[in-house]
């Protein structure tokens, strides 16, 4: 950092003789702006960058030293600013220059020429804690450009957390890895599984725990109240971890009692935490799922959009992580009678590869009409029959047919990743390819493609532009858990790096189909080294690293 920090003062020495003599004045606008990244308020951007790189021009000799220079990148910043094509420079693990590099300047040279160049992404609502010791190499989030991975949700962590994350360091991983203490995993330790109110002695014990997880680096606390232990605790019980947690400003982020007909309940009891406990609340996998309560929709995004505006005047952030599926991991493993009896045919897609109707076009690249995941309307509607019959045929052809089902409303979804409190992530857990299973009929799109689908189908100019998108995905949950120096791209902050093709970035993982790794990501670093080189996992490579929530506690 020294030397970040004297290559810093030569620059501003010579900026300012360029702008006496005025030549540079908006170089020296641009570096000396220091504006804050916000959740609260990503500015709308234009997703076509400008043709010229950025005033910050360096002269060769006062150029910082550097280990790689990616060239001509258009760089989305993390913090929802316009794309803009510029030189990124890194030394060791952290960025040294944004901007213009000399030809002759030291490093070696990556042509980023058409590629974007974005700060890795956060994912913060992971469940690689529960795998991470037989996939350290975490080589499915890397191969969709994610560098850190939030685990400890759903009120379940390993306690004491000290001694998971001592192991995990030990491991070296392949992503920066973050912890949250664990709710029902705290509860569990000192009451058990009993569906009781907690004793005030009992209480304190909890907060104690809750106390030391987050002296031992915790980010904050989760619930998991869908989920035994957890769901006996009352408001009340949970009201006071949180506040522990909040001593040592540790977030409280929820999976909610319920997501369907008592979601609104379910709201207003999370963000009467949050008040209470006088912390940000995180809601996890936002969405209101059966159609039949779609219609719900709109009063929770008033709750938590009054609620948002009401915490950030007392510094405070309410914000809510989603991916971008329409259906739960609940909900992609049904039997195919059981989900045609239940739910309407334009809800239900079927999942049977080896059917295939007669004459039917392959639309996808696995070359089977289901992994195009049509729905049980679609196909009546093309075989001239009625669901019932499409349903009959299929079961005769594989007769241990599963469906998905779509529980979310595509306009709702859309509504969700436009809000802006919302922050993107998969809730899943990564696999390194070597020892990744063949998929089961539960595993779920969301693990291998979720951030290639939120830019390629929903950073649209209209749900969301590019810079906001990528700003969803790395500077807004870095802010809201406290992860200080990662999600932006900038001088300084450590470079966890992802470049990749507009042009040709896609996810190709279906509910039929789930294990397959998104297209266009073509670079990833870690700590200043590559994890991904030309679209290749470098498997030896583990630069990942365990961090610590710096607690400023009483």
């Amino acid at each position: 950092m020294a030397d970040v920090r004297k290559a810093r003062q030569r620059i501003l020495i010579a900026l300012t003789v360029l702008l006496i003599i005025g030549c540079a004045s908006g170089a020296a606008v641009f570096l000396l702006s220091s504006e804050e990244d916000d959740l609260e308020a990503i500015p709308p951007s234009e997703t076509i960058p400008p043709a010229e790189k950025p005033p910050h021009i360096v002269e060769a000799e006062l150029f910082p030293e550097a280990d790689l220079i990616f060239r001509n990148a258009y760089v989305a910043d993390g913090r929802g600013s316009d794309l803009r094509q510029a030189d990124v420079a890194v030394r060791d693990d952290r960025i040294v220059h944004v901007g213009d590099a000399p030809i002759n300047a030291p490093g070696d040279n990556v042509d980023a020429e058409g590629l974007i160049l974005a700060p890795g992404f956060v994912n913060s609502h992971s469940h690689t804690f529960e795998v991470i010791f037989e996939h350290p190499g975490a080589g499915s989030a890397l191969l969709q450009g994610i560098t850190t991975e939030v685990g400890g949700m759903d009120g379940r962590s390993d306690l004491p957390l000290s001694d998971h994350l001592e192991a995990v360091a030990e491991l070296e991983p392949g992503v920066n890895y973050a912890m949250l203490v664990g709710q029902g995993s705290v509860r569990g330790s000192v009451i058990g599984w009993e569906n009781r109110p907690a004793t005030e002695a009992e209480i304190e014990r909890m907060q104690e725990i809750v106390r030391d997880a987050m002296r031992q680096g915790a980010f904050g606390l989760s619930t998991g109240l869908e989920y035994a232990p957890g769901m006996y605790a009352s408001t009340e019980e949970i009201i006071a971890l949180a506040r522990a947690a909040a001593e040592y400003d540790g977030v409280y982020i929820t999976h909610m009692r319920c997501e369907g007909p008592d979601i609104i309940a379910a709201v207003e009891e999370a963000l009467r935490i949050g008040r209470e406990a006088d912390t940000g609340v995180g809601i996890s996998h936002l969405k209101v799922v059966g159609e039949e309560n779609w219609h719900l929709h709109t009063e929770v995004m008033d709750l938590l959009e009054d609620e948002r505006l009401a915490a950030q005047e007392e510094g405070r952030k309410i914000w809510a992580d989603a991916y971008p599926y329409l259906s739960p991991d609940y909900a992609v493993n049904i039997p195919l009678r059981e989900a045609a009896a239940q739910y309407a045919p334009e809800r239900v897609r079927p999942k049977a590869p080896g059917w295939q109707p007669p004459e039917y076009p392959a639309l996808h690249k696995h070359h089977d009409s289901v992994a195009a995941e049509n729905t049980l309307a679609q196909l009546a509607e093309r075989e001239d029959a009625d669901a019932g019959q499409i349903v009959d045929r299929i079961l005769a052809a594989d007769p241990d047919a599963r469906a998905q089902v779509q529980m979310v409303s595509e306009e709702n979804l859309r509504d969700v990743l436009s809000w802006p409190g919302s922050v993107i992530a998969n809730d899943a857990s990564t696999r390194d390819p070597e020892r990744d299973p063949a998929p089961n009929r539960s595993r779920h799109p969301r693990a291998y493609g979720a951030f290639a689908r939120v830019i390629k189908q929903y950073a649209d100019g209209e749900t969301l532009s590019l810079p906001e998108a990528i700003a969803r995905m790395t500077s807004a949950p870095a802010k809201a858990l406290g992860i200080e120096d990662r999600g932006v791209v900038d001088e300084g902050y450590y470079a966890d790096l992802v470049l990749f093709d507009p042009a040709t970035i896609e996810d190709t993982a279906t509910y039929t189909h789930p294990r397959s790794y998104p297209d266009g990501i073509v670079h990833v670093l870690v700590n200043g080294q590559f994890a991904v080189r030309e679209g290749e996992l470098q498997s030896e490579i583990r630069a990942g690293r365990v961090l610590h929530h710096d607690p400023e506690g009483d």
